[in-house]
């Protein structure tokens, strides 16, 4: 059985053919080619001396729950905008149906082009025991952090969505208003 290292490099500079992809999700799982793929977008962006950018970046990671979380991280995005940050929202950089091979390992690379990742504290319970793009990003983003590449700021945005780690007394509270 092959490792994620394995299967990235097998990869390498076929990103973007489909066929070959194909070939490796029947030779290994579809699963293990996304996270391998994830890791070649992120190691592309990794060694980017750009990445303390000006503006700051910053990485919007919340939990979807309908259009009503969509429409508040968007106003959460727009405030960000106006103070002259650079925010990473899914929303804004991926159409509906981009290509989970391809444009959602790009877009999540992304968070190494930040200096903060914005997380909403209630997203870690909602995760518990599952698998996702949202929970790799998250792991990558808890790499660059553990580096101190990148600073992460938990926000809440429904009450009771604090865990052990993220408390009150270190998370920005928006349940009530942005």
């Amino acid at each position: 059985m092959a490792n994620f290292d394995e299967i990235r490099k097998k990869l390498e500079g076929n990103e973007l053919n489909r066929g070959y992809i194909s070939e490796m999700i029947q030779q290994y799982d579809s699963l293990s080619v996304k996270i391998a793929l994830l890791a070649n977008a992120s190691l592309k962006k990794l060694f980017n001396p750009y990445w303390i950018g000006c503006p700051p970046g910053i990485f919007l990671s919340y939990k979807w729950n309908g259009v009503g979380s969509r429409d508040y991280v968007q106003k959460l995005y727009d405030y960000l905008t106006a103070l002259g940050y650079h925010v990473f929202f899914d929303r804004n950089e991926l159409s509906e149906d981009a290509d989970t091979y391809s444009e959602v390992p790009e877009f999540i690379a992304n968070v190494t082009n930040c200096q903060y990742y914005l997380l909403t504290a209630d997203y870690i319970t909602a995760r518990s025991g599952k698998t996702s793009w949202i929970y790799d990003e998250y792991q990558q983003a808890i790499a660059l952090v553990n580096r101190g590449r990148i600073c992460l700021v938990p926000v809440l945005v429904e009450e009771g969505g604090t865990t052990d780690f993220f408390t009150k007394e270190n998370t920005i509270i928006l349940a009530k208003d942005i």
